[in-house]
C-alpha cells in the first residue's frame, strides 16, 4: 500500500480501515488493538500476524512499538508494506523508541499519536469518538485462536469462568453495589528511574513524583494537594514539556482523588486485579472510574473504550482532558483548575458512611 492511498484513508476527523493485519503481542490485540481496529478504524476484516512474514502488502500493518526489534531483524524488503505505529503511550513512546525506528531500513511508516498537544503530529486519535455501532464477527478476524476469539466475543463466558477462579474477589462486585477503579494511582519508584533513563524527565518532575511515594496515605489527601496547587504555579512546572505537564498532573490527581475514595467503603481500588474487571458485562452493579491516561489526553484507549461497552451509563468520568479539548495553555490551565476544583468538592464529602447512591448524586453535581 503506498503512503497516497493511505493518506486518503486517513484524517484527523476520521479513519476507515476497512481490512488490516495486526502485529502484536496475544494480549495487546484482545485488550487493545481489537476495540482500537473496530470502533476507532472502522474495520470489517483483521488478519492477525505472528510473524514479520505474514504482514500483507495489501492492508495497513499495523505493528506494535514492541514488535519493532523484529522488523528490524527482518530478512525481507520492508519497504512494499505499510506499517502504522499506534504510540499508545504518546509522546514517551516517540522518545524512547524513535532511535529503534531510525535502525530500521527501509520502514515505509506513519506514527499514531493518541494526542493532539504536540505540534508535530501527523496523526493523532484524541478527537475522534469510537464508533460502538460498528459490528464485526467471529469469521471477520482471521489468525486469532479460537480460545481468545471466544474471549472477545463472549466474555460473559470468561466472567463465570472467573467467578469460579476468584470467587472471593469477585463476589463482593456481584453481590454488593461497588465503585472501582481498575490501574494505577501512581507508579514505583523503580518505575520512576526508568523515567529517568528512557524518557529524560526533568529533576524537578522526579522530585515531586518522588515526594508521592514518600507520603502515607493521610499525607497525601492533606499535603498532596497543597503540594499540587503549589506545583501548578511554578514557572519550572509551566516550562516543563507537555508530557511531563500532563504526567505530573495525573498522578497528583490521581493519588489524590483515589486516596479519598478509598474512605468509603463502597470504592474498591485494583491496582494489579487477578480478571480482566473492565471486561465484565455481568457486574451489573459496579460503576468503573475513568480518568485521563497518564501523559495524554485521548478517549481512544482501552479504558475508555472497554467501560462504555459493558459498564454502559456507569462511567464515572473524572477526567480533564480527554472530551473536546483544543491545546492552547489558557485551556490547559482552565482544565487543570477544574480538576483542583473537582479535588476540593471531593474532600468536603468526610461522612465515611455515606452510601454509594448519595454520594453518586453529590458527585454528579461535582463533575459537571
Amino acid at each position: 500500500m503506498s503512503k497516497t492511498r493511505f493518506e486518503k484513508l486517513i484524517n484527523n476527523k476520521k479513519i476507515v480501515f476497512d481490512k488490516i493485519t495486526i502485529f502484536c503481542d496475544d494480549s495487546k490485540i484482545l485488550f487493545n488493538y481489537l476495540d482500537l481496529c473496530i470502533h476507532t478504524f472502522h474495520t470489517k476484516k483483521i488478519f492477525f500476524a505472528k510473524n514479520v512474514s505474514q504482514l500483507n502488502v495489501n492492508t495497513i500493518n499495523l505493528v506494535d512499538v514492541n514488535k519493532l526489534i523484529e522488523l528490524r531483524k527482518a530478512k525481507i524488503n520492508l519497504s512494499k508494506f505499510f506499517i502504522y505505529i499506534p504510540l499508545r503511550n504518546c509522546f514517551l513512546d516517540y522518545i524512547r523508541f524513535k532511535e529503534r525506528l531510525k535502525k530500521i531500513r527501509n520502514l515505509n511508516y506513519k506514527l499514531m499519536f493518541s494526542s493532539n498537544i504536540y505540534n508535530n503530529c501527523e496523526h493523532y486519535t484524541n478527537n475522534l469518538k469510537p464508533n460502538f455501532n460498528n459490528k464485526i464477527y467471529f469469521k471477520d478476524i482471521e489468525g486469532l485462536s479460537l480460545r481468545n476469539k471466544i474471549k472477545y466475543f463472549y466474555p460473559s463466558i470468561f466472567t463465570v469462568i472467573s467467578v469460579l477462579k476468584k470467587f472471593n474477589l469477585v463476589k463482593k462486585l456481584i453481590f454488593s453495589k461497588k465503585v472501582i477503579f481498575c490501574g494505577k494511582i501512581y507508579h514505583d519508584k523503580k518505575y520512576n528511574k526508568d523515567f529517568i533513563k528512557h524518557y529524560k524527565f526533568t529533576k524537578f518532575t522526579i522530585e515531586k513524583l518522588d515526594f508521592l511515594q514518600k507520603k502515607n496515605q493521610l499525607k497525601i489527601e492533606d499535603e498532596g494537594l497543597k503540594e499540587f496547587k503549589k506545583i501548578v504555579k511554578l514557572n519550572r512546572f509551566w516550562n516543563l514539556p507537555n508530557y511531563e505537564k500532563f504526567y505530573l498532573i495525573q498522578s497528583f490527581y490521581r493519588a489524590i482523588l483515589f486516596t479519598h475514595l478509598k474512605k468509603f467503603s463502597f470504592f474498591n481500588l485494583f491496582s494489579n486485579p487477578k480478571v480482566h474487571l473492565l471486561r465484565m458485562p455481568l457486574l451489573k452493579n459496579t460503576f468503573q472510574i475513568y480518568v485521563d491516561p497518564f501523559p495524554s489526553n485521548s478517549m481512544n484507549n482501552s479504558r475508555y473504550v472497554q467501560i462504555k461497552k459493558f459498564y454502559p451509563n456507569r462511567m464515572i468520568d473524572y477526567s480533564l482532558y480527554s472530551k473536546n479539548y483544543k491545546h492552547t495553555n489558557k485551556e490547559f490551565l482552565k482544565r487543570l483548575n477544574k480538576g483542583i476544583s473537582i479535588l476540593n468538592e471531593i474532600k468536603k464529602i468526610s461522612n465515611k458512611k455515606i452510601s454509594m447512591s448519595s454520594f453518586l448524586k453529590i458527585n454528579k453535581k461535582i463533575i459537571i
